[in-house]
């Protein structure tokens, strides 16, 4: 409970981010539009590098590649090629702060890694 209230008073959980939430939930559950609405919760691989080998990881599977010819001109990968295209690598910080920046406003969480060293 502190915590949100932390939040409030710093005006950092705004109504129009907690409107955003609600309406993407909403639109998620009830599947009532087709048309994209800004995420609420991002989640960026800042790093695909890791130096561990831990059982049933990507990495340690041999799933992360390098193979840019997957993608088509608009930067886009097909259905069945999505996991193969996972690249190696760390994120550049002009493109992630691109993508902060454009969806501050309507962002609740900001989750800065999943599956490589953080």
């Amino acid at each position: 409970m502190r915590l949100v209230f932390l939040i409030f008073k710093e005006r950092k959980l705004t109504r129009k981010k907690i409107i955003n939430f609600l309406k993407a939930k909403g639109f998620y559950m009830f599947r009532l539009s087709n048309k994209p609405l800004l995420p609420s919760t991002i989640m960026v691989e800042v790093s695909s590098l890791c130096n561990l080998s831990c059982p049933r990881c990507r990495n340690s599977e041999g799933l992360l590649s390098n193979r840019v010819d997957l993608f088509n001109k608009q930067g886009h990968v097909n259905e069945e090629d999505k996991f193969k295209a996972l690249t190696l690598g760390s994120l550049k910080f002009d493109i992630f702060k691109k993508v902060v920046d454009e969806l501050k406003d309507n962002l609740l969480f900001l989750l800065l890694y999943s599956s490589g060293e953080p």
